[in-house]
């Protein structure tokens, strides 16, 4: 989400936390994707990604495109590691010049 917060896709990171939550809430673990059949904000597009993680790996392809695609969001998700650093101050410091963790020192 912190990939479509930094590239300013506000409406789609809002979609993806409310059905997050609304997974969160799921009382048995997730085996299939038919379970998320009738929860609210859980659409196509979730449910793919939620296919590809119990198929493979755990990674979403879209995701790891984007990052690769845009310099800019492959430093903010780096500096998103750091504790306490979010995507906006992640932002502001990439504005700043600043590209990776050594750059903060």
């Amino acid at each position: 989400m912190e990939k479509y917060t930094a590239s300013g896709d506000f409406g789609r990171t809002i979609g993806y936390r409310r059905a997050i939550a609304n997974i969160r809430c799921y009382k048995k673990p997730i085996t299939d994707v038919r379970q998320l059949d009738g929860i609210p904000h859980v659409g196509k597009s979730v449910k793919h990604y939620v296919s590809q993680m119990l198929a493979e790996d755990g990674s979403f392809d879209k995701l790891e495109r984007l990052t690769e695609e845009n310099p800019k969001l492959s430093t903010i998700e780096k500096l998103t590691g750091i504790w306490g650093l979010g995507p906006k101050l992640a932002e502001s410091l990439y504005d700043k010049g600043i590209r990776s963790v050594d750059g903060l020192r």
